[in-house]
Order: structure tokens, then C-alpha cells, then sequence
């Protein structure tokens, strides 16, 4: 019987790498999964500096400033609803007792 499953991280990595202990696409996903209010909050960080930015330099210009504004709502909606689906899963483990994002 031929294999399906490999080890994620020493096939791609090689050995002696940090993630040489990721033993599948699911342990990878969870890993993400449950880092990912972080990601997003650095996300978040540079998209109001960049907007910040551009609402700066717009220098009168209502059509700069108006497109800088929809990046910064963008961002900040797109952060809340990363904290949403982080919360609802959150939910969903507890009642369930099943370790989803471990």
C-alpha cells in the first residue's frame, strides 16, 4: 500500500528547520488559524500608516483623501471581522471541547 502522507516540514524544509514538526496540512492550517489576530493586527498597523500617509499627502485633494479614507475603513472592517471568525471559533471549540486551534 502506497503512502498518501508525508511530513510538511522536513519534505520542503529539510531537516533541522523549526517546522520540520508540522505533520500535515491540518497542523499547518491550525498553526495559522490560530496565530492569525496577530497577522491581521500587523496587517492593520501598516495599512493605517499607509493610509495615514496618503490622507497626509493628499494636500487638498479630495479624491486622494476620499480613496485613502476607504482603505482605512477597509482595513478596519476587514480587522474586525478577523476578530469575528476568531471569537466564533473560539465559541464553537468551547462548546464543542474540540481543540480546534491547538
Amino acid at each position: 500500500m502506497n503512502q498518501i502522507a508525508f511530513n510538511i516540514g522536513s519534505e520542503y524544509l529539510g531537516s533541522g528547520h523549526f517546522l520540520t514538526n508540522i505533520r500535515g496540512v491540518g497542523k499547518l492550517v491550525g498553526i495559522a488559524a490560530s496565530n492569525m489576530i496577530s497577522i491581521a493586527g500587523v496587517i492593520l498597523v501598516i495599512m493605517i500608516i499607509y493610509s495615514g500617509t496618503s490622507m497626509i499627502t493628499a494636500a487638498g485633494d479630495s479624491q486622494a483623501f476620499e480613496r485613502a479614507r476607504n482603505i482605512l475603513t477597509a482595513s478596519v472592517i476587514g480587522f474586525v471581522l478577523v476578530v469575528a471568525a476568531w471569537l466564533l471559533v473560539r465559541i464553537v471549540q468551547t462548546g464543542t471541547g474540540v481543540p480546534i486551534l491547538n
